[in-house]
């Protein structure tokens, strides 16, 4: 909610934060870079994947879905990235 007025009401505040979730994105893009390079990471399309990363932040700032779906922060974020690396298929065939 708290976020939400500072966007709508405060543009001027909203920018740094906006910067820092662009920050952000270019950090994860270069870190997704790094992982495939190394073995790590499997191939994959890097923008796309930062992408995804920027609209699930949007989504955790928005407290009306968090509490829709009764999810804290800290629980969004542990779903989130353990769908993320453990993927969504049972390990059965």
């Amino acid at each position: 909610q708290y976020l939400n007025e500072l966007k709508v009401f405060f543009p001027n505040c909203w920018e740094p934060i906006q910067l820092f979730q662009n920050a952000s994105v270019e950090n994860l893009m270069e870190y997704y870079s790094m992982g495939i390079k190394r073995g790590i990471f499997s191939k994959f399309n890097i923008a796309l994947m930062a992408q995804q990363d920027r609209l699930f932040f949007d989504l955790a700032t928005d407290a009306s879905f968090l509490a829709k779906h009764n999810l804290s922060l800290q629980i969004a974020f542990e779903e989130y990235f353990n769908t993320k690396f453990n993927g969504i298929l049972t390990n059965s065939k």
